[in-house]
């Protein structure tokens, strides 16, 4: 099949701006096998503002066209796909989110991983998906659906595993979150079960500092209704401001001993980050995102494509070579380092400048082999003792870093909060984010 310019899929409202390049022309074939109808877009077709989900191909654009195409294009349409480049995975990815894509898309992903993606837009948008080749008792699931007694209103985010719909339950009128999982996700049993069994042991959890699960279900879909919280997440916040040594000591110190009474309980975050660590709307720390991402666990690794690996940039050395050890509550344990390290610096240890040729890759080795930076290259003025700290928490091997969370608090128990330098603030020049 030869695809000179852009595609729609008319049918399914999907519009497919794509190059003609291996990635897209097998994407493309394997929508057709699915039993997508395509059509390429012509003089005269529909105007690109009467789709309601639109795929782009980042190399459709030149560069200093791109940015300002994915505005253009999110603001007159439900879902944006963008397909970003594999040797520059990371930073893509991230402009593409800030400027308001729902989705990206590396370009080495797999067709069955493009497929379940654009599946799962659809099924946000109430469009019809194929049923060529698939199970025709699979119920699809979008906004202005009911399940059980949970009204979906609105998308919160999407991703290869499933959904997250902001809801109404019904029976109480209450606003709540409820994480879908994705029935085209290529999930194992196991993962399913753990996926379920680790929300039943969290709902019975009363730990103020997570983020409270009301229900699970299994029927039609599996399915996991939490609280909606307001508020601001560590990364938005960094984006303004660097944060004080005092701040950051406890904040991290109270996701610490959150993390304890979780880890005890047996379950493991796998995805900790800036991102998944808020302040609500009256100053208490939130943890959130227990739940997909740790569907991936470490029978999926970096090397196997089409994974969506979260962000690289927060794993655990032992998370993408599963040669260097096991995934534990020590992996929670470097990532909450990380974590502190870039609320007072605005970066991470490893993160250098690099050329622009240097991606993913670069990344990943710099993670398993690199030297981290001590806190002190940055802010000379710190206090040693809180260097330590994270030093410890992030060693390359988890038999040199804390055994426990509650190791970690204990330690940034014993800082004195009142010494000078824990008042100061990096500039926000410094900041650099991955």
């Amino acid at each position: 099949m030869q695809l000179k310019s852009n595609y729609i899929f008319m049918k399914q409202n999907v519009l497919y701006l794509a190059k003609s390049n291996v990635y897209n022309l097998a994407y493309i074939d394997l929508l057709q096998k699915s039993g997508y109808k395509l059509q390429r877009w012509e003089v005269g077709s529909p105007s690109q503002d009467t789709y309601k989900v639109v795929i782009i191909d980042s190399d459709f654009f030149l560069p200093e066209k791109l940015w300002e195409k994915i505005i253009e294009l999110k603001k007159i349409t439900n879902v944006l796909i963008v397909i970003v480049p594999n040797d520059k995975v990371t930073e893509f990815s991230v402009k593409v989110l800030e400027l308001g894509a729902n989705d990206a898309i590396v370009n080495t992903a797999t067709p069955q991983e493009f497929l379940a993606r654009l599946n799962t837009a659809l099924k946000i948008v109430g469009e019809d998906i194929p049923k060529y080749g698939k199970d025709e008792n699979i119920q699809d699931i979008g906004i202005g659906d009911t399940i059980a007694h949970y009204r979906l209103d609105n998308v919160l985010g999407i991703g290869g595993m499933g959904v997250v719909y902001e809801a109404v339950d019904v029976n109480l009128d209450r606003k709540v979150a409820i994480k879908v999982l994705s029935q085209d996700a290529d999930l194992k049993p196991i993962h399913v079960k753990r996926f379920l069994r680790e929300a039943e042991i969290m709902a019975h959890l009363q730990v103020p500092e997570v983020v409270r699960i009301f229900d699970i279900g299994r029927e039609p879909v599996k399915y996991i209704v939490m609280e909606i919280v307001s508020g601001v997440d560590l990364e938005n916040m960094l984006i303004e401001k660097l944060f004080t040594p005092k701040e950051t000591v406890e904040i991290i110190l109270s996701v610490a001993l959150a993390l304890h009474k979780i880890h005890e309980a047996g379950v493991i975050h796998r995805d900790l980050k800036p991102s998944n660590i808020l302040i609500d709307q009256s100053g208490r720390i939130r943890i959130f995102d227990f739940g997909i991402s740790k569907l991936l666990d470490a029978e999926l690794t970096l090397t196997k494509p089409g994974t969506s690996m979260g962000t690289p940039a927060y794993m655990a050395p032992e998370q993408i070579d599963g040669n260097i050890g096991v995934i534990d509550r020590r992996t929670d344990i470097y990532a909450l380092g990380l974590t502190a390290y870039e609320m007072i610096t605005g970066k991470l240890p490893y993160d250098e400048k690099k050329d622009e040729d240097e991606g993913l890759w670069e990344t990943l080795k710099e993670i398993v082999f690199g030297n981290p930076l001590t806190l002190q290259k940055y802010r000379p003025d710190i206090d040693p003792e809180l260097d330590k700290i994270i030093k410890k928490a992030t060693e390359k091997k988890s038999s040199r870093r804390y055994q426990t969370m509650l190791e970690m608090a204990q330690d940034l128990q014993k800082l004195d909060l009142s010494l000078a330098s824990y008042g100061t603030r990096g500039e926000i020049s410094q900041i650099h984010h991955t």
